[in-house]
């Protein structure tokens, strides 16, 4: 059985020895990245963290100063993302960042909102590293952020004239089935 990333990282927390010099639990010089034992990407590295943290957040405050006797501090050493309290990963500094679709001069059907859902899904990552990319280079740039990710989904969705625009709640929704909103951080779509 191949062991999952999530219980590969509980596992190396019950190993103890959490600041072996080479095989520390987490990146002594950036905690935001992966640790050398950790081999999924940059992006599972943080679902995953933040996730334990979510769950066991005693746990992870005792953790969490030991990694600060142990750590190079600067920066880095604070994370950048955290679960709300409906467990969805955010960005420190960061508003909600929903990607809003809608039909540009007409309604789109249901069906029509489903795929361009399924296509954004398909390219979650991508638009997740420029939520991050934004967020990380000096602040939340949501000019820059909003044409980036006009760009690209005006780029993924073909045959559809569709208007894109990234608000910061559902709330401003008419709630008509007409709307898709793209919650670009943790890959998941929603029609109001």
């Amino acid at each position: 059985m191949i062991e999952s990333q999530k219980d590969k990282f509980e596992c190396r927390l019950r190993q103890g020895d959490w600041w072996k010099e080479g095989d520390e639990c987490l990146n002594v010089s950036d905690i935001n990245k992966v640790p050398s034992y950790f081999s999924g990407t940059e992006k599972e590295w943080i679902e995953q963290l933040t996730s334990f943290i979510y769950i066991n957040p005693k746990e992870w405050t005792l953790i969490y100063e030991q990694y600060l006797h142990n750590a190079i501090f600067s920066k880095e050493s604070v994370l950048q993302f955290y679960r709300n309290d409906e467990g969805y990963l955010r960005m420190i500094g960061m508003d909600d960042v929903y990607l809003k679709v809608i039909g540009y001069q007409e309604w789109l059907s249901h069906d029509v909102l489903e795929c361009i859902g399924q296509v954004l899904s398909r390219h979650e990552e991508e638009l997740f590293w420029i939520v991050v990319e934004c967020g990380r280079n000096g602040g939340y740039h949501r000019p820059k952020l909003i044409e980036r990710i006009k760009e690209n989904v005006l780029c993924y969705i073909k045959g559809v004239r569709v208007s894109a625009s990234v608000v910061d709640t559902l709330d401003k929704s008419d709630f008509l089935g007409r709307e898709l909103y793209f919650d670009m951080l943790n890959n998941l779509y929603i029609i109001l």
